[in-house]
């Protein structure tokens, strides 16, 4: 069996003809056909953003994980979603093959995804907020060992404003972990530099049973 060559997602345009290919709804080696709707479609799920391929090729419940392939065969992405809403069709989304290859990578290197961890909680006020909140720091966190103070306004991340939480994800997913970001901080009328090292988001520990 020969493994299916990848295709950069880059090269992609709207318009071109894809099949989605997987199980829907247990019927087995189930192809459809269709168009790339539109690249880069950004979604935000569990706090993290995700750059998603938007396909018209039906995409049901046993296609996600099945491939997405151009006119000459080769992958270009991962079937994952549709919007399943009622009067709505043909809104399916599929993970690029160039973030395939990304996870894949980093899957056989550490077991899992590694994600960009701030050590704090922030919260936004609304979606004209003057900033984000920090509501509260880990001990010994990245936040923590920068200075970083519940009651503290982050304002920018490495030059970016920042009013919502996906405003300061965006730039942590693109900085990486084991990176420098600095942070524009207000704190009562001071306005501060801190430079936060970012670690490894914690994995949860496991529950028996």
């Amino acid at each position: 069996m020969q493994p299916i060559a990848f295709a950069s997602s880059k090269t992609i345009e709207p318009g071109e003809l894809v099949v989605a290919i997987g199980n829907a709804l247990g019927l087995s080696h189930t192809v459809t056909t269709g168009i790339i709707s539109a690249k880069d479609r950004v979604m935000f799920h569990d706090g993290w953003e995700y750059h998603l391929i938007q396909t018209d090729a039906a995409i049901n419940p046993g296609n996600s994980g099945g491939a997405l392939v151009n006119a000459r065969g080769e992958l270009i992405g991962l079937n994952s979603s549709k919007i399943a809403q009622a009067g709505v069709e043909g809104i399916g989304f599929a993970i690029p093959s160039d973030t395939v290859k990304e996870i894949s990578q980093q899957l056989i290197l550490y077991g899992h995804v590694k994600r960009p961890w701030l050590g704090a909680t922030v919260e936004s006020s609304g979606p004209r907020s003057f900033g984000l909140l920090v509501v509260g720091v880990v001990p010994s966190g990245p936040a923590a060992r920068a200075g970083i103070q519940p009651g503290d306004f982050i304002v920018a991340a490495d030059g970016i404003p920042v009013h919502q939480k996906e405003d300061i994800v965006r730039v942590f997913q693109n900085v990486g972990v084991g990176r420098a970001v600095r942070l524009d901080i207000m704190r009562g009328t001071q306005r501060l530099q801190k430079v936060v090292t970012l670690q490894e988001l914690p994995m949860k520990p496991r529950q028996a049973g």
